[in-house]
């Protein structure tokens, strides 16, 4: 996945379409709170990676700091992009009268999967250097606050989705 032309496209693609922007007009209170929990994350893994690297050497500290900027806007970039292919999923389903959603009402596995709809394209490469290994600092740090991010960043799309119906 080229990246940079996907990004650009995904950009343009919200710019120029009408339905996709809409769509996330429409929806910008939750679009709102689902970055806000986006940016939790990506602080706390990002805190986590400081903490975990830094120690109380003071070159590690260092090392740290330089490095802190590149896992927030890393991670924060790879959560916002998957976030806005989702969406623009979403809004085509919407448009086009395949709009996901729970059959009957019911919450099942199933269901929740067909509510979520298909997942977006993403950067593997990326999402593997700002995403796992800060994540797995983190839970070294503290696992309480590990595991609550985590089930925060899970929990997002799918009331997302469990709210768009």
């Amino acid at each position: 996945m080229d990246i940079v032309n996907e990004t650009t496209g995904l950009i343009r693609r919200f710019i120029e379409g009408d339905a996709f922007k809409r769509y996330v007009n429409r929806h910008l209170p939750m679009v709102v709170l689902t970055h806000l929990v986006f940016l939790a994350f990506s602080v706390g893994i990002t805190a986590g990676t400081m903490m975990f690297l830094g120690g109380t050497r003071t070159v590690l500290v260092l090392f740290a700091m330089l490095l802190a900027p590149f896992v927030l806007f890393g991670s924060l970039f790879v959560l916002v992009f998957v976030f806005f292919g989702w969406l623009e999923s979403r809004a085509i389903g919407a448009v086009s009268g395949h709009k996901a959603a729970l059959p009957h009402g019911k919450l099942s596995l199933p269901g929740l999967r067909a509510a979520l709809g298909t997942p977006p394209p993403i950067p593997w490469v990326i999402a593997a250097i700002f995403i796992p290994l800060p994540f797995l600092f983190l839970l070294f740090v503290s696992v309480k606050w590990g595991l609550l991010l985590l089930v925060l960043l899970v929990a997002t799309p799918v009331a997302y989705a469990l709210l768009d119906r």
